[in-house]
């Protein structure tokens, strides 16, 4: 079982709840599509969050899965 948590709008940056979610050892970050910085506009470059995620570990088991 996977465990993870939402985007958590006190957080001021996808870094700084990527580094959260890696200090809870979660396994995956779930986006907000509500909020202003992922909504479809913002989220067109896939490359730079995969490459976040990847560098910081999360995800992982989440992509094996789908791919």
């Amino acid at each position: 079982m996977d465990f993870g948590m939402p985007v958590l709008i006190e957080n001021k940056s996808i870094k700084d709840n990527i580094a959260l979610c890696r200090r809870l050892r979660l396994d995956f970050l779930e986006l907000n599509m509500n909020l202003p910085e992922y909504q479809a506009d913002r989220l067109e470059n896939t490359d730079y969050f995969r490459k976040l995620a990847e560098k910081a570990g999360i995800m992982k088991k989440l992509l094996s899965k789908c791919f």
